[in-house]
């Protein structure tokens, strides 16, 4: 048997405050996120011009060949995963969203059930709130999941964002010894830099979201 009106005790709002919590951390990160949508389009047009200017160098054009390669692979793995964690945070939105609703139904029937204390309609509205209450925990453990897979790809991004850095390196290297492609050179190199330092300050700033100290957690069951 379910609750009783002997074990219910209502949680005054509490799972509705989470579940709310989980939404609009949810909206924050898709927020931040959508400002990496166009750096994968970015760098391949980089990538582009890296093998142009490659193809021209007389010292080490095998070697930037490589690299200007090297610049297109990451910009189409890095361009997946930024369309995966947008459509993971616009599904994990919704749910969240329904997850609310069902909260706010939850307190609803709550109420409900501390005003109709041991009457013959108690158990029926006593079985629907420890439902819905079952349904609301599962909606915020799925958020921790999305949470704790988001974290995991993040550090991918920031690996494939540093060996964009180490590459712009390389080719700043490469444009003070070369007098004849030198701009050009160095027009990637920043170019690069700009993308690494960008999608650094997203991650990071995702991350601060996540960080904070309203971020919803799972309550136990008593």
């Amino acid at each position: 048997m379910r609750a009783t009106s002997a074990a219910f005790e209502p949680h005054q709002g509490v799972q509705f405050r989470e579940v709310v919590q989980a939404y609009q951390l949810c909206l924050k990160v898709r927020e931040a996120l959508a400002r990496l949508s166009h750096m994968a389009e970015s760098m391949e047009v980089i990538a582009v011009n890296a093998a142009i200017a490659a193809s021209k160098s007389q010292v080490n054009r095998e070697a930037y060949s490589v690299l200007a390669s090297e610049v297109g692979r990451i910009a189409r793995l890095v361009g997946a995963t930024f369309h995966h964690l947008k459509e993971a945070g616009e599904d994990q939105a919704r749910y969240a969203l329904l997850g609310v609703e069902k909260a706010r139904r939850l307190e609803v029937y709550e109420r409900a059930l501390v005003r109709l204390g041991a009457g013959e309609n108690h158990q029926p509205v006593a079985e629907l709130v420890a439902t819905l209450c079952d349904q609301v925990h599962e909606h915020v453990r799925g958020l921790r999941q999305y949470l704790a897979d988001l974290e995991e790809q993040l550090r991918d991004v920031d690996r494939q964002s540093n060996r964009i850095g180490t590459i712009a390196t390389t080719f700043r290297i490469e444009a003070s010894r070369d007098d004849r492609l030198g701009d050009q050179f160095r027009y990637i190199s920043d170019s690069l830099t700009e993308s690494h330092q960008e999608i650094r300050t997203v991650t990071q700033d995702v991350r601060g979201t996540l960080s904070r100290k309203d971020r919803p957690r799972e309550r136990r069951a008593a």
